[in-house]
């Protein structure tokens, strides 16, 4: 029997584990899809994988072996269930999710782990998760450079490449809310046409240098994690609400 009033102390589903994870996970450009030209010109239905019911959305997160916060996957899996049912799942049918999830999930998680509180996590994870499972969401990010207008800080630059980053970095932060987004110095490249992608890495040092990005979190070379940014020019609404 587990103690409900015993703090838990597993490090894996603490926030911060989730914030450092969060838009990481599934960032590269393995998966081609785009969303299809049927849909109205100012909708981005994110890519994501097809979760029919909430039973596969748990067992898909618990699947997932990527590391981070496994309740904020299990949060991301649901949001790829909306978009395969078409409907957001209505607020008095989330303990019953969670319910399905840890039916599954607490055998696999530390003793100490206390469900009241990963309960309170997995509502604020939900709450907060802004790519379903699945995403790609560099991806979905260009798929709404094509479709939006430039930031005005993009139109200071004369060079397409460097507008084009500026714009990217500009939906990035749109997708990903308040959190930092990822962004690796080779998807850079990639995204704007770059051919050598140091090139990318000075262009994003330039826009640390004017201000309009912020480094939150610096990859290293070799390593499995791409570096993390803030967009914090005024101009866009995330950074206005601070």
């Amino acid at each position: 029997m587990r103690e409900k009033n015993k703090p838990s102390r597993v490090a894996s589903v603490k926030p911060t584990d989730g914030q450092r994870d969060r838009e990481s996970e599934e960032q590269s450009f393995r998966s081609p899809g785009v969303p299809d030209d049927t849909h109205e010109p100012d909708e981005f239905p994110p890519l994501s994988a097809c979760v029919s019911t909430l039973q596969v959305a748990a067992q898909m997160a618990l699947a997932d072996q990527s590391s981070g916060d496994p309740i904020f996957r299990f949060a991301r899996a649901l949001k790829a269930f909306e978009i395969t049912v078409d409907a957001r799942l209505p607020e008095k049918e989330l303990p019953t999710a969670f319910a399905i999830w840890w039916s599954l999930a607490k055998d696999t998680l530390p003793p100490e782990t206390n469900r009241d509180e990963c309960f309170f996590l997995f509502m604020d994870a939900y709450e907060k998760a802004k790519t379903p499972l699945g995403a790609n969401v560099i991806q979905t990010a260009l798929a709404r450079v094509e479709k939006t207008p430039l930031p005005p800080e993009a139109r200071k630059y004369e060079s397409p490449k460097i507008q084009r980053l500026v714009h990217l970095c500009y939906e990035l932060q749109s997708l990903v809310g308040d959190n930092p987004f990822f962004l690796s110095v080779r998807d850079a490249a990639r995204a704007i046409g770059c051919t050598g992608y140091q090139n990318a890495g000075v262009f994003l040092n330039g826009l640390v240098r004017d201000g309009i990005l912020d480094p939150v979190e610096r990859g290293k070379p070799g390593g499995h994690r791409a570096s993390r940014f803030r967009y914090v020019s005024g101009s866009h609404p995330c950074r206005r609400k601070n």
